[in-house]
């Protein structure tokens, strides 16, 4: 939520209209008249203003912001600043007041930022700007990946975790199970947190699920994980902000961590709970399959690669994007997981004879990269995955037994 947002929600009683938005910084307030004799130089400045010169506006810094009581239509084409027009104008001395407050909040807010950025610079560690979260909303708060597998947990929500059915199934099982959502009436609730592309709060009818607000955390339209905070005590405007400016933090901490980001997004959890058996039943694999981009299967391919190196170090989902240009138009997609020492990649294809035609563009990228690969027999049904994925890791093992270095 940015400063404009959160000045329309406040000042919703006056039925606020915004003409423009920028992104201001505002830290004082003046009733004026916006003229030939207004200083330019001002800054800063919510302005609030009865009659607007158009000539002036367009000389007006983008740090300030407009709010405007008159009845002219006025041309904001120009305009530098920020401009809402108050449809409901009301006492100038109670919207005086008001903005006060408002302005107040936002100075809480601008400090709450710094000192997050603070609290991170010292070691980005996610865990601490959790920790501090709580003790400003005083809430309980974590981040899950999108299966709802902890990765960073605040003091106060550690807790609360022998209270909550769903961490509890994660706990005891590993992973959240299709049999636990269905009995517990969870459907609806995890159609809606795979779906969910902006904060909702979620109530349930059981005493042993406790309330919460969910807050995706998504960077260049990719969702990483989701933010988690029990409601003990009510999210105001404010609360709720110093939230998504945590979400921020935290994109940015996963993005920094190659191993938590790849685990983070859906695609590569279903990977790992693949590689690790979790998926009982095909039914329980297609509920999980159903939310992720695993679509229109043909026949699929396990690539397992191990460094020869510990002095390689590379981004996977570069690893990814240059596969998939290398093995371009004979792959429909790749997925990748960073597992350990080795990466797995996961291609999709309706090439026949796939591997035998990309052999040799294989084995020069793989001896440039720095990487042994095993490749799995085709097949096309992903409860078969574990079983190739395993022939890849024997050959891997006979491979490095043999001395081959690629």
């Amino acid at each position: 939520m940015n400063v404009i947002e959160i000045l329309t929600q406040r000042l919703e009683a006056y039925e606020p209209v915004v003409i423009k938005s920028t992104e201001p910084f505002l830290i004082r307030m003046e009733m004026c008249e916006i003229n030939s004799s207004f200083p330019r130089e001002t800054r800063n400045s919510i302005l609030v203003a009865e009659k607007c010169d158009f000539s002036v506006l367009s000389q007006l810094d983008e740090s300030n912001c407009i709010l405007y009581l008159g009845k002219e239509k006025i041309n904001c084409d120009f305009c530098s600043s920020s401009f809402i027009s108050l449809a409901k104008k009301g006492s100038k001395k109670k919207l005086e007041k008001d903005l006060k407050l408002i302005l107040s909040d936002l100075l809480l807010i601008y400090q709450t930022k710094n000192s997050f950025y603070n609290v991170y610079t010292k070691n980005y560690d996610l865990v601490d700007l959790i920790n501090y979260a709580e003790e400003l909303i005083r809430n309980p708060i974590s981040v899950f990946n999108l299966t709802s597998e902890p990765i960073a947990m605040g003091k106060q929500f550690s807790s609360h975790l022998q209270k909550d059915a769903i961490v509890n199934e994660y706990r005891n099982k590993g992973y959240i199970s299709m049999d636990f959502a269905r009995d517990h009436d969870f459907n609806e609730f995890f159609a809606a947190l795979h779906a969910a592309e902006k904060p909702f709060t979620y109530y349930h009818k059981q005493k042993n699920v406790l309330a919460r607000r969910i807050y995706p955390i998504i960077c260049n339209d990719n969702k990483l994980a989701h933010c988690t905070v029990i409601l003990q005590n009510e999210m105001s405007p404010i609360t709720d902000v110093i939230v998504q400016y945590l979400c921020d933090l935290a994109a940015f901490s996963l993005q920094r961590n190659p191993y938590s980001i790849t685990s983070s997004s859906r695609d590569a959890v279903i990977l790992k709970q693949l590689i690790a058996g979790k998926y009982k039943s095909n039914e329980e694999l297609a509920y999980n399959v159903d939310y992720s981009d695993f679509q229109d299967i043909r026949s699929l391919y396990i690539l397992t690669t191990r460094t020869n190196s510990k002095f390689i170090v590379t981004d996977p989902g570069m690893l990814t994007r240059e596969l998939f240009q290398l093995l371009l138009p004979d792959v429909n997609w790749i997925k990748h997981l960073l597992e350990s020492d080795r990466l797995v990649f996961l291609i999709n294809t309706d090439t026949p004879r796939f591997i035998l035609k990309n052999e040799s563009k294989l084995k020069d990228y793989f001896k440039k990269t720095g990487y042994l690969c095993a490749v799995s027999q085709p097949f096309s049904n992903l409860s078969a995955f574990q079983t190739q994925y395993q022939q890849t890791e024997k050959l891997l093992d006979i491979a490095k037994y043999l001395g081959q270095t690629t």
